[in-house]
């Protein structure tokens, strides 16, 4: 791999000039002296150093992505089309971007975090990072942070949470329902917690405001793992013919009772 003392000699230039026209800093170079440089670069298939150019701007170029999963859940985290897609797009940006992309996932948040701390990234996206949480990514990592979903993260210096109205999303679904006349209307989820705890509230209202009762046997459970899933789905489908409607809490879960 060519280097740029290398190519500076084969220009019969400075190590100096060359480096300026590979980092954009061409306001004293005479544009036959950048055509050359530019030339030469594609011909020798010069590759910059990364870890040399990161040293002397102080940046990584890297951007983190720490995706926190229930135990239950994290074995097929990237199973989920939601997770798949966000994944990929997160990636794209980034690289779009002139970034790298570093990807951890796990069910621990201290083996999140001490992976994560010994990264020389520039920022980090972080994803399933729940209320009880945040003081822990706070305490033990000072980088600028995105949290998706996180709730609540943007009340912290560094710290800004990027999610949608879970609640009001929630409530308009179901007022759809009840507007068609539905009145037992189950809600289908995983769990009560985080981001399921702000749709299950939007259920709630939803139904308060359409003169029903939320009832608990209104809530579904479907257990997502693996060896569990089937038999959880037929007492599902056991209990469905109480009710006329469904509001799952993802599009997974809804494609999943579909096919059941």
């Amino acid at each position: 791999m060519v280097t740029i003392k290398e190519l500076a000699k084969r220009l019969n230039l400075s190590t100096t000039t060359v480096s300026n026209v590979i980092h954009g800093k061409t306001k004293e170079v005479s544009a036959a002296t950048i055509e050359r440089v530019q030339k030469a670069l594609e011909e020798y298939e010069y590759v910059p150093n990364i870890n040399a150019r990161n040293l002397a701007q102080n940046k990584s170029k890297i951007i983190g992505v720490a995706m926190k999963g229930r135990a239950d859940k994290t074995p097929n985290l990237f199973k989920d089309p939601f997770i798949a897609e966000l994944i990929g797009g997160i990636e794209k940006v980034v690289r779009n971007s002139g970034y790298f992309m570093m990807l951890y996932a796990s069910d621990d948040l201290g083996e999140i975090m001490k992976e994560v701390s010994t990264w020389n990234v520039d920022g980090l996206i972080a994803f399933g990072i729940r209320e009880e949480d945040r003081e822990k990514v706070r305490e033990r990592y000072k980088k600028p942070t995105v949290c998706i979903d996180g709730y609540l993260c943007g009340e912290h210096p560094g710290m800004v949470d990027i999610g949608l109205t879970d609640e009001e999303g929630t409530y308009d679904a179901v007022k759809y329902l009840t507007d068609k006349g539905h009145r037992k209307i189950a809600f289908l989820s995983d769990s009560v917690g985080s981001v399921d705890r702000a749709r299950l509230k939007g259920f709630q209202r939803a139904l308060k405001d359409a003169g029903t009762d939320y009832r608990d046997e209104d809530f579904m459970r479907l257990n997502p793992w693996e060896d569990q899933i089937e038999e959880s789905l037929k007492d599902i489908c056991d209990r469905l013919n109480r009710y006329t409607a469904v509001f799952c809490v993802s599009d997974l879960y809804a494609v999943t009772l579909i096919a059941a």
